[in-house]
């Protein structure tokens, strides 16, 4: 069993959003070393990694695990990563653990460090690559889930009008892909 207090000698929790990340550095034992936060722009997040870089002596020997990887952390993920860290993606907060204390995100990244401390490094969601083919497919899987959204969208509103709207159509039915609605050339009349 590889306890993370045991195997690193700090953590870095961070609370990820739009504009800004909220960093916390906890020592193995649970310390907290300190609290700040750093805009998501490129000198920004230098900043944070030269930041951390002080709070923790340099040492390689640091976790960091970050919110949202796949999202607003996604960068962060990779610039830590390129600085030689090890990244772990952080386990969404329980919603009631939230309400507890109120929404606040130096509390988040203070939890984010604090929660894996005591976990076994099996548990822990390495990030994947995010390059290369694995990129393009994870772009197109979302583009073609927004297009079938935008699809069902369309079809609710067209069908939600016509069953509103007397306009000779029986609605009565589902419409689907298949069914065209034509406007003949110099006739109000629709057909299905």
């Amino acid at each position: 069993m590889s306890i993370i207090s045991h195997l690193y000698a700090f953590v870095v929790g961070v609370d990820t959003h739009a504009k800004n990340h909220v960093y916390a550095v906890l020592t193995s034992s649970g310390e907290h070393v300190d609290t700040r936060d750093f805009p998501t722009s490129k000198a920004g997040l230098k900043r944070a990694l030269d930041w951390v870089g002080r709070r923790t002596g340099g040492d390689q020997d640091t976790l960091w695990v970050i919110e949202g990887i796949g999202t607003y952390g996604a960068i962060l993920a990779e610039n830590v990563a390129e600085a030689g860290y090890t990244v772990a993606e952080a386990a969404s907060m329980n919603a009631r653990d939230r309400h507890a204390t109120g929404k606040d995100d130096r509390i988040d990244a203070y939890r984010i460090a604090h929660t894996v401390l005591s976990m076994d490094e099996s548990r822990l969601r390495f990030p994947r690559q995010a390059d290369g083919p694995r990129q393009g497919l994870r772009i197109l899987v979302k583009a073609r889930q927004s297009m079938t959204q935008e699809k069902t969208r369309t079809i609710n509103a067209l069908t939600g009008l016509l069953r509103a709207n007397d306009l000779g159509i029986d609605a009565r039915r589902k419409l689907s892909v298949l069914s065209l609605i034509h406007l003949q050339k110099g006739s109000s009349q629709l057909r299905v």
